[in-house]
């Protein structure tokens, strides 16, 4: 007797996604201070998708080529410090080692 399996879809919100990946990170041994920066940066990303692509937007509808929209977003902003709690905005671009950190 054989019984069929269904395989069940998990879908993860990007939130979600991004705190089951940075545990992972800790198993790892990475340092602490730079699991909080990527926090950050994957945060910005998050805001970044939910934006463009609305709220409802997944792990899974994720694409190389959001990648590659939100680093020309950061590219082409030309104003630095933007929410920063301490430091005013100031008109310049951002540094490309930011970008790409």
């Amino acid at each position: 007797m054989t019984t069929k399996r269904t395989k069940e879809l998990i879908t993860l919100t990007l939130e979600n996604a991004i705190e089951q990946y940075l545990p992972t990170l800790a198993t790892e041994g990475k340092n602490p201070r730079y699991i909080t920066w990527l926090k950050e940066r994957l945060g910005y990303f998050t805001i970044f998708m939910h934006k463009t692509r609305g709220e409802n937007y997944t792990f899974q509808d994720m694409t190389i080529e959001d990648g590659r929209e939100f680093i020309r977003e950061l590219m082409e902003r030309d104003v630095k410090y933007r929410h920063h709690p301490l430091i005013k905005p100031t008109k310049r671009k951002l540094a490309i080692h930011y970008i790409h950190g």
